[in-house]
Parts: C-alpha cells; structure tokens; sequence
C-alpha cells in the first residue's frame, strides 16, 4: 500500500469576502491566502490541519499562477511542501486533477486526502479524527471515496447538502446531494438528518484517477497528455490546454453522477463553515468591524463590483 497525501485546494479566486481582503490588504486577494485574525491564513491553517495527518513532504498545495505570490507567502513557514501553479482557475476537476497526477507519478498506491483551503475549522482535534476515520474508510472501501459531512447544528441557507443513504459500517451510502438549496427545504434537510457537503475526500488515488476518466474524460485525456509535455520541459501545452477546456467543477460534473462510489462519514463538532460570506467569517473568526475601514466605496466599479488592485 502507498502512503498517504495530501491536497490542498488553493486555486479559487474568493470573490465572496473582496470587501474584507481589501480593508485588509489593500487589494482582493483571495480568501484562502487572508489571515483576517492574526492567526494565519486560511491555507496555512488548512495545511496544519493536514500535518496532523501526513508528513510535510507529502503535502501539495494547487493554486494559479496569478497567486503565486500570495500562495508562496502562505507556504513561507512549510518548506517541504509543494506548491503546483495552474495557468489559471478553471474550478476543481482540473484543481484535483493536476496535483493528483503529480502524486500518481511518484507513488501510484497512495490514498489521497483532499482538502479545501478557503474554509474554516473550530475544532482540529474533531477534524483529524473525522479525517482519520475517512481514511480507515477507505482503507476498508477502497473502491469507494469517502465525504465527510459536517454534522449541521442548525438550517442554514447558501451550503451544499448530502443525503445520506444506507449504513456501512460506520459510514453510509449517498442517497443524493442538494447543492444551496431555499430556506424550506434546508430546514426539511436539516430536520431530516442530511449532512453539509465539506467537499473534505479521502479515497485512492487510483479510485479518483477513473473517476476523472469515467465522469471527466476530456479532461483526464488532455491532462494526461498536457502532464507527459510537461514533464518534458513543455508547461507551455499546459497553458494552451486552460484555455480551450471548459471550467469544471469536481462535485457536479464527476461525484454527482459517480454517486454509487461514494460513502460519506458523518463528522461531528467541527464547527466547520466555508467562510463564504463576511457573516460566516464573523462568526468563524470574530467581528470583522474593526478591519473593514472607510474608503472601500473608492474600490467599486460603476457595476458595484470589487476591481483586484494588482501589486
């Protein structure tokens, strides 16, 4: 059996909190790479949720090219972890897809866990035992990828929702997801007993590798190719491959429809939220009154959008 990795999603662009990232550094920096309390990142905190699972060399952050500065300053205190650049965000089908191969070319038998790095987790001793817990359902299912479901504590609008279906062993089938559903029918979910998608996985890498070639395949056959001429010095056909592939995303265009491989493990106490409005990173991470300062009205467009400053 191979070792354990981990991936670190990095690569999206964080629209949601450009209010807050430019009361704090002057320009929309995506959220994964703010540390809005003094405490971190929310990669770097991302990435020591993973150390307390896999060894730093086995630790590989994805994130695009535009970010690069902001994603080597976030890995500045993990020097043996790797950072993949991808040309630019193009969702995570090619965000998985990219560093999984990298760690198929150097260990084929590895289990993978993969972790969103825009996110936020209250109790990291509840999270390394739900991610231990995955992993020992992966070892037992390995056909399977596991999602870990954060157990909710109340209804809430704006989350993805997974249904879980029959037992097995501690963890169950997924019956269905329900991605952002209404007020109605979250709290029918809730009440219900459904869980909140985390998108935090575990599974072999060989598992995920057919379901990009079942559910993604133009994507898997492009990388693949695109990966070989970049191992032979030519990034610039990974380049030319972002941009004539559509954006994919991971959860609607390859777990949703390989629904028969997939368990998900309820995960208690985590205090998890994905930080996606200023609302939930208030909550997550304290008032943000004191950051968000007077002049934000100058970094609007006529359209009432954020223009990113570059630097």
């Amino acid at each position: 059996m191979g070792q354990t990795w981990a991936v670190i999603l990095a690569g999206g662009d964080g629209m949601r909190l450009h209010a807050a990232s430019i009361a704090r550094y002057g320009y929309a920096r995506p959220k994964q790479f703010c540390d809005f309390d003094g405490e971190g990142t929310l990669l770097a905190r991302t990435i020591r949720r993973a150390l307390r699972v896999v060894p730093e060399h086995r630790v590989v952050v994805i994130a695009t090219e535009p970010w690069e500065r902001e994603a080597q300053q976030s890995l500045a205190e993990f020097g043996r972890a790797a950072l993949v650049m991808q040309p630019r965000n193009l969702d995570t089908t090619p965000g998985l897809l990219l560093p999984l191969l990298r760690i198929l070319g150097v260990d084929p038998e590895a289990q993978l866990l993969v972790l969103p790095s825009d996110h936020h987790v209250a109790d990291e001793t509840q999270a390394t035992k739900a991610l231990l817990g995955a992993l020992a359902s992966v070892a037992a299912a390995p056909e399977h990828v596991t999602l870990l479901g954060a157990v909710p504590t109340a209804s809430e609008e704006g989350y993805g929702w997974v249904v879980p279906g029959p037992s097995r062993g501690g963890v169950h089938q997924v019956s269905s997801f329900r991605e952002k559903p209404p007020v109605e029918e979250a709290t029918a979910l809730f009440d219900g007993g459904a869980l909140l998608n985390t998108f935090m996985l575990a599974g072999q890498a060989l598992t995920f590798a057919e379901l990009f070639a079942t559910w993604a395949p133009g994507w898997w056959r492009a990388m693949v190719e695109a990966r070989g001429g970049e191992a032979r010095g030519s990034a610039a056909r990974l380049t030319a491959l972002y941009e004539v592939l559509p954006a994919s995303n991971f959860s609607s265009a390859v777990l949703a429809r390989a629904i028969d491989r997939l368990l998900v493990l309820a995960a208690p106490g985590l205090g998890w939220t994905d930080v996606g409005t200023p609302e939930r990173l208030s909550r997550a991470l304290g008032p943000l009154s004191a950051q968000l300062g007077p002049g934000l009205a100058d970094w609007r467009t006529a359209s009432g959008r954020f223009v990113p400053a570059r630097h």
